[in-house]
């Protein structure tokens, strides 16, 4: 009963730091958004990881035992994978790449998930070989696998898309994800355009859509880099959430574009920055095959709204109506628990080299993740006056104590599985530095409680 006790406060604890945190979780542990709930494969295990250095090997692996795939290295496909599979995470080690280049369409692209639940994909580089409008196959591809969280990706050089999602697909959150265009792109495509450099397409049609009729994602931390043209993103059938996320292109024609489809959208875009060419925002009626519009148009809800959004020169980003379509501009925000910090911290976080939106997490060859900066994975936490590092440990973890006063400092440390593994009852001193030796613990994620004063911190760090 204690330890139960013990976790239940960790978590409570937990939820309450993440609903009025105003600094960025670089290195989340779980999803939140229209993907909570998400756990993928689980916790990493040396009976539940599998490494891969080839794409047959991960091909081969995604109908396999093992519930986590961790990539190392250069995987290089010579066509789109298609898979369905559920329960999975997959995981890339530093610079961990899946590359296809083949700019024929029927042989382009590199992973389809075309069914299943439950999928975590992390930390990887999914590069093609450039934008050209031949119907080619998307970098990623989800068409009817639900309840999927992408973190921590970097997407370069769609043929098609860098990372589209349709079919029945639901229940997505992207957070910290990249998108960019770094090759020119090839002209004389059957399909017409040319400059298809084009990013994320929600809803293949105005009558696709999963079961419930509305693509239910949530967008945080995202960065849609210079390159992309369009589709950043571009939905129909959509209830989206797009939180504190940055578009700096500066050849795009459409930033965000939405059709209401057959269903009606609905779109809440809170604090965001647009320090990018093109329209912010536009909102288009149904259409039909040959893009004629649908007449009568079709009554169906269409709502978008801006809260906390800027351009680069601080003035608001403004909403295009075509043909038509209007906005009521009523829409309030996800009923569901989250952060948000104010946009003018967006540039900095998303940004960040070290740890911003791109494959930038630390993960170790048993497949653990940690973030070299951000409140989650420990690296400071400032605005109390404490600081506590590394985030990764072999041995000592550092608490710098404030300069506020002395007094006695209560250091617990928590398995997670609600066990208290190490305690310590110290008098410090002004900016006392405490040092804990924890070489006796096993590898894996813990949990530090530090009460000081009136001051209780919380944090997580991984012992390596």
């Amino acid at each position: 009963m204690q330890n139960i006790l013990s976790l239940i406060f960790l978590f409570s604890l937990f939820i309450r730091i993440n609903m009025y945190a105003q600094t960025p979780d670089y290195c989340m542990s779980a999803p939140v958004g229209y993907a909570a709930g998400v756990t993928g494969g689980g916790l990493p295990t040396p009976n539940n990881t599998v490494t891969v250095t080839t794409a047959s090997q991960f091909s081969a692996e995604l109908s396999g035992s093992k519930s986590i795939i961790i990539v190392s290295g250069t995987l290089t496909f010579t066509s789109q994978l298609s898979r369905s599979f559920s329960n999975k995470t997959i995981v890339g080690l530093p610079g961990a790449r899946m590359i296809n280049n083949n700019q024929v369409g029927s042989s382009s692209g590199i992973l389809y998930i075309g069914g299943g639940s439950n999928i975590i994909i992390r930390n990887l580089i999914f590069e093609g070989p450039g934008a050209y409008d031949v119907d080619g196959n998307d970098n990623l591809s989800l068409k009817g696998a639900s309840s999927v969280w992408v973190d921590h990706c970097e997407f370069q050089d769609g043929i098609d898309d860098c990372f589209d999602i349709t079919g029945t697909s639901d229940n997505v959150t992207v957070s910290w994800c990249k998108f960019m265009h770094l090759k020119p792109p090839l002209a004389g495509g059957s399909g017409g355009s040319a400059d298809h450099r084009f990013s994320n397409l929600i809803g293949g049609s105005d009558t696709d859509k999963p079961t419930d009729g509305h693509y239910s994602i949530t967008w945080l931390n995202c960065w849609w880099a210079d390159g992309n043209k369009d589709r950043m993103v571009r939905g129909r059938n959509v209830e989206l959430h797009i939180l504190n996320c940055y578009w700096s292109s500066q050849v795009a024609s459409n930033n965000i574009s939405l059709t209401a489809g057959d269903m009606g959208c609905t779109c809440y875009v809170e604090g965001g920055i647009f320090a990018c060419t093109g329209k912010y925002a536009i909102l288009n009626i149904p259409r039909n095959p040959d893009g004629t519009p649908i007449t009568p148009i079709p009554s169906v809800p269409f709502n978008f709204k801006f809260v906390d959004c800027y351009k680069a020169d601080g003035t608001v980003p403004a909403i295009t109506l075509t043909g038509g379509a209007s906005n009521p501009g009523t829409l309030t925000a996800p009923d569901y628990t989250y952060a948000v910090y104010p946009s003018g911290q967006v540039v900095a976080a998303v940004t960040n080299p070290v740890c911003g939106a791109g494959a930038t997490l630390q993960v170790t060859a048993q497949g653990i993740l940690s973030s070299a900066c951000g409140v989650t994975a420990i690296a400071k936490y400032e605005e109390s006056g404490f600081r506590c590092y590394p985030s990764l440990v072999e041995n000592t973890l550092k608490i710098d104590f404030p300069e506020a006063g002395k007094g006695i400092a209560n250091i617990n440390v928590y398995s997670v599985n609600g066990q208290n593994v190490f305690a310590l009852s110290k008098k410090v001193d002004l900016l006392e530095t405490v040092e804990l030796n924890l070489e006796k613990l096993n590898p894996g994620v813990y949990f530090v409680t530090i009460k000081y004063g009136k001051s209780v911190i919380y944090r997580k760090f991984i012992k390596s």
